[in-house]
């Protein structure tokens, strides 16, 4: 098992032990995250919870226009990460690999709020406010695993289509 952390973010310190517990009794869970609070760069909440979806599929289903996983909130099995081809050097490497991840078992996220995640100008996304151009990113990196058995050029013509903010 690997737990993504990122050094500016708090995680609760029950966090890793409820994740490995999950993991341990669900061996078809391949990615595991949790519910996110959203802290400013003191660590003030900036709001209500960041609501993630706790289901297979809503995780599943919303992984293909967006991640469906809060990146320093996941654990995961390293070998099915390495069957999916691990990490690629992309720009939103994690939303590009949790699609091809899909195929290789379940992903969930714990329904508790087990990270603060840090949103501030020095962050690597604290600076955008749209993020439609790194989701087409990652779908036109990931098409051939989008909608299998589909060709990628339909695949991402399908994307384009229904993706949520287009809608």
């Amino acid at each position: 098992l690997c737990a993504r952390i990122d050094a500016d973010d708090i995680n609760e310190p029950t966090r890793l032990e409820k994740q490995v517990a999950h993991m341990l009794a669900h061996p078809e869970v391949v990615a595991l995250g949790s519910q996110v609070r959203l802290i400013d760069a003191q660590g003030d909440p900036t709001g209500g919870p960041w609501e993630c979806p706790t289901d297979d599929a809503e995780v599943r289903w919303l992984t293909r226009w967006q991640s469906g996983l809060t990146h320093p909130a996941v654990m995961f099995r390293k070998s099915a990460v390495l069957r999916a081809g691990n990490y690629a050097d992309v720009e939103s490497e994690d939303c590009e690999l949790w699609i091809r991840l899909c195929p290789f078992g379940e992903m969930y996220n714990l329904p508790e709020v087990l990270l603060s995640y840090r949103r501030h100008a020095g962050s690597v996304s604290g600076p955008y406010t749209d993020f439609f151009a790194g989701q087409l990113r990652s779908a036109r990196n990931a098409a051939p695993h989008l909608f299998p058995p589909m060709e990628p050029e339909e695949a991402l013509a399908l994307w384009r289509i229904t993706h949520p903010q287009r809608m």
